[in-house]
């Protein structure tokens, strides 16, 4: 039996195309599963150790921040404006966590 015919072919190449298609949709994927999100903040708390507690500006949100999340510790104030960045998940305790918290930045106001 001779499966080199048009029809083997054909099939050979569109399981070709499929798994290069999937192979490029998986490639753009972050290691989190989610695109990175970003939103304003106000420092409505500063703990001794450094870090901090700040509230969206928008939903109210209240998130915890390490110290060694924070740009420079010695200048976070409170009602300072901060930008956050994160992906992936947010755990639900009180403050609020972020499983993988990329940057927080100071905006100058």
């Amino acid at each position: 039996m001779n499966r080199t015919g048009p029809r083997g072919k054909t099939g050979t190449l569109l399981l070709v195309g499929i798994l290069f298609l999937l192979l490029l949709f998986l490639g753009t994927q972050s290691p989190f599963g989610a695109e990175e999100q970003t939103f304003e903040a106000r420092i409505t708390k500063i703990y001794d150790s450094g870090g901090a507690v700040v509230t969206d500006t928008d939903r109210g949100g209240r998130y915890a921040i390490g110290s060694r999340a924070l740009p420079n510790a010695d200048a976070a104030d409170i009602g300072r404006l901060v930008e956050v960045t994160y992906s992936g998940g947010i755990m639900e305790t009180d403050p609020a966590q972020f499983e993988n918290l990329i940057r927080v930045r100071f905006i100058d106001e």
